[in-house]
């Protein structure tokens, strides 16, 4: 029968000791061995994040570097219009200079009329000139789009004048004529006949000065001579009186061709057109329900219509830029010499209609026309309307501002009634009469709280009335008035 041993041997003890000392130290080293793993990978980690760190500091100072070299020996300056833009969007404002602006577009606004503008073949046949009134130019808006640009907006009449048209209806002519300008004609014509008389007289004049000299150098002959015979005498004074008759005649048929000569020159002339020069004009109605044209006479006779003369305004629309002229400094920099305007683009005509009110008057009776108060100085808080005070303090209110307007206008000290820091401006005008006061328990959005309507006469003669708006405030007893409109 086989033994049964209970239990382990010493030798499978050991054994077994043996074992689980190798497994412990294999699983040891195990561990080490990943450990050492770990702290490779960590090292590896650790050398990889020290190499990026190099290059990103690396990178950096070279960016800084080259950066830094560029804005310091190479980079130009900035503009004075990049400093204007950075000062204009920190102070949320637009500094475009428009002083000046008035008068260059003043002085090149005929320049740029006349750049779009050219004569139509068909319908400016009978125009004798277009101009420009650059004393009507103006800019009625200016639209800054930055600091060194702007669209500007102006206008200016233009006057165009038709040619002048010689009067040819024989009708007319006589009409006008009867109203005043043929008298013009007789009074030249008859001028002309006057020189013409005149000069006749004076070569008359001359024939009998000459008659005279004759006889007295006949009679001077005579008294040399003595009187020898009846007979030489007798007949002496038949030749000398023969001779006169010879000589007056010749000289009196010269006279005459001379008049006749200078008659047919001044008719001729009468008659014939000279240069154009007028010599008289009035103005013409051919009845009364035609406007009055104007006419005028040259010297030569002729009656001539004005060209009729049209104005009309114009508006147009052109950019505008602000462009400074640069020298270079020593230091290489760009500085700012002088600055002035120039076209940004080319000059438009405006179509567009404006819708600027015009009426004044709500004239349906809905509302929607006349005058729209802005809220702010509506009396609404959150939309609800502020109530008024009472009619006592209201009294007393007005008391108060009635008496501060009076002395205002007869320019007496409101120092007590009025805490006035200007010159109030009384326009020699004089204070009547308070139409309405409204006082209101609280302020509205501008911090007024009294409304009021008071009349003024002026020195002139005529009324106005005020709307105007104020503070006022309880002190005491009475009241002050902080602030008005």
């Amino acid at each position: 029968m086989a033994k049964v041993v209970l239990g382990k041997t010493p030798q499978d003890l050991e054994k077994e000791q043996a074992k689980r000392e190798r497994e412990m130290e294999a699983e040891l080293q195990q561990t080490i061995l990943e450990r050492q793993k770990k702290i490779q990978a960590l090292h590896s980690k650790q050398k990889t994040n020290k190499i990026i760190i190099i290059l990103v500091v690396v990178l950096i100072a070279g960016i800084l570097i080259t950066f830094g070299t560029y804005n310091t020996f190479f980079k130009k300056g900035i503009t004075i219009e990049d400093v204007d833009y950075e000062i204009a969007v920190a102070n949320q404002t637009n500094i475009f200079p428009s002083e000046g602006l008035d008068g260059y577009i003043r002085d090149n606004c005929d320049a740029l009329f006349e750049r779009y503008m050219r004569i139509d073949p068909k319908r400016g046949k009978d125009i004798a000139s277009v101009e420009v009134d650059k004393n009507s130019c103006s800019i009625y808006k200016v639209r800054k789009l930055n600091a060194t640009l702007a669209q500007v907006y102006y206008s200016f009449d233009v006057i165009v004048t038709k040619k002048d048209t010689q009067v040819t209806d024989p009708g007319l002519i006589e009409q006008i004529k009867r109203n005043g300008l043929g008298g013009v004609n007789n009074q030249q014509t008859t001028a002309q006949q006057v020189d013409v008389t005149e000069s006749t007289e004076t070569t008359e004049v001359e024939t009998t000065e000459a008659t005279e000299s004759t006889e007295t150098t006949d009679a001077t002959n005579e008294s040399e001579t003595g009187t020898d015979t009846n007979t030489e005498e007798v007949e002496g004074t038949e030749e000398t009186e023969a001779t006169e008759e010879v000589e007056t005649t010749e000289e009196t048929e010269t006279t005459t061709e001379a008049t006749e000569a200078t008659s047919t020159d001044a008719t001729e002339d009468t008659q014939q057109p000279d240069n154009g020069t007028p010599i008289t004009d009035f103005d013409y109605s051919v009845n009364n329900q035609t406007a009055a044209k104007h006419y005028y006479i040259t010297s030569g006779g002729q009656i001539w219509e004005s060209g009729e003369v049209s104005v009309v305004r114009y508006n147009f629309y052109v950019p505008i830029q602000l462009v400074y002229t640069y020298t270079t400094d020593e230091e290489g920099n760009q500085v700012p010499v002088t600055a002035g305007f120039a076209l940004a683009g080319e000059a438009s005509l405006y179509g567009l209609q404006e819708t600027n009110q015009t009426t004044f008057d709500d004239e349906n009776g809905d509302g929607e026309g006349g005058i729209q108060t802005h809220d702010v100085f509506k009396f609404e808080k959150d939309g609800v309307e502020i109530p008024l005070a009472d009619e006592e303090t209201t009294g007393s209110v007005k008391i108060k501002v009635e008496k501060t307007l009076q002395d205002l206008y007869d320019k007496r000290d409101t120092s007590q009634d009025f805490l006035n820091y200007y010159k109030f401006n009384t326009y020699e005008a004089t204070f009547s009469v308070i139409n309405e006061l409204l006082y209101y328990t609280d302020t509205n959005a501008m911090g007024y709280n009294v409304k009021v309507s008071y009349d003024v006469i002026t020195s002139q003669g005529f009324t106005i009335t005020v709307e105007s708006y104020m503070y006022v405030e309880k002190s005491g007893n009475s009241w002050v008035i902080k602030k008005m409109t």
